[in-house]
């Protein structure tokens, strides 16, 4: 907007030195014919010399967006399986959850939900006669290989070692 300054003198003398004064510079606020631009258009104005167009701003975005596909493929290809000069191969830490940006990361709940079980065993009889049960069935499973070997050295293929 103007700038305006009001001067006040101290005394009487010193106004009088400063009108005696000519000044041949004379500064013009306002011209009539072509009125300053303030206000709500001022505003405007300048809003709109501060953001590029939308044909400049696009063309921006693709030139950053194809040095940013330059750069990343130079990266990959940097970091990919390939010796360097002496013969090392860099390993890098694939993460299976990437680490987004301002710490925000998405990870599955760690607390699992438990699944609703059907209680087997639920009384002390219950839990001895399974465990019994198992028993035979180790005692059936052990005896039926003891057959199985005998039978394996009867026709001389057993090779233990």
């Amino acid at each position: 907007g103007f700038r305006v300054a009001y001067i006040v003198y101290k005394t009487a003398a010193s106004l009088m030195k400063a009108v005696k004064e000519s000044c041949d510079d004379t500064i013009i606020l306002a011209n009539l014919t072509q009125p300053p631009v303030i206000g709500l258009k001022k505003w405007c104005q300048e809003y709109a010399a501060e953001r590029p167009s939308p044909n400049v701003l696009q063309s921006q975005i693709d030139q950053f967006m194809e040095d940013f596909n330059k750069r990343q493929e130079l990266k990959e290809s940097q970091s990919s399986d390939q010796p360097d000069d002496e013969g090392w191969i860099t390993v890098k830490r694939k993460n299976k959850y990437p680490v987004l940006p301002n710490g925000d990361q998405e990870q599955p709940s760690k607390k699992k939900k438990k699944k609703k079980t059907e209680l087997i065993n639920f009384y002390r009889f219950e839990i001895r006669e399974s465990k019994r049960e198992h028993i035979a069935q180790l005692r059936k499973k052990f005896e039926e290989d003891k057959k199985k070997i005998a039978m394996m050295k009867e026709a001389r293929r057993f090779k233990p070692y």
